[in-house]
C-alpha cells in the first residue's frame, strides 16, 4: 500500500508534464494555412458518478474539417468557436499543429 501515493503522484506529474509539452509544441509550431470546408460538428460527453453518489459531467466541442486534397483534421475547439461555426462554411483554415487558430470566410 505504501507505493499507492508515489505512483498516484507520479502519474499526477506525468499527466502534467504531458500537457505543457503539447502546450509548447502547438506554441512553436509554425501556423498553417490552407483551404478547407467544416464537414462535421460534434460534441461528446462524459459523465461519471463519485463514491458520495454526486454526478460529474463534462462536454467537449470537436470541428472536422476537410482540406483540398481530401485530408481530414479534427479540432477540440472551446465552445465559443464551436457555435461560431455551420457546417458547410468554407475558407482558410488556420491551425498550429493540434490547435486549430480560426476558419477565415
Amino acid at each position: 500500500m505504501d507505493f499507492l501515493f508515489p505512483l498516484f503522484a507520479f502519474v499526477f506529474i506525468a499527466i502534467i508534464l504531458y500537457q505543457i509539452i503539447e502546450f509548447l509544441r502547438n506554441e512553436s509550431a509554425p501556423e498553417v494555412s490552407v483551404p478547407a470546408t467544416l464537414v462535421d460538428k460534434n460534441m461528446r460527453s462524459s459523465s461519471n458518478v463519485d463514491a458520495n453518489g454526486i454526478s460529474n459531467q463534462s462536454i467537449s466541442y470537436y470541428l472536422l474539417f476537410e482540406l483540398e486534397n481530401g485530408d481530414r483534421l479534427e479540432f477540440m475547439v472551446g465552445h465559443g468557436k464551436y457555435k461560431l461555426y455551420v457546417i458547410g462554411d468554407s475558407g482558410i483554415l488556420r491551425y498550429q499543429r493540434k490547435r486549430f487558430n480560426s476558419l477565415d470566410r
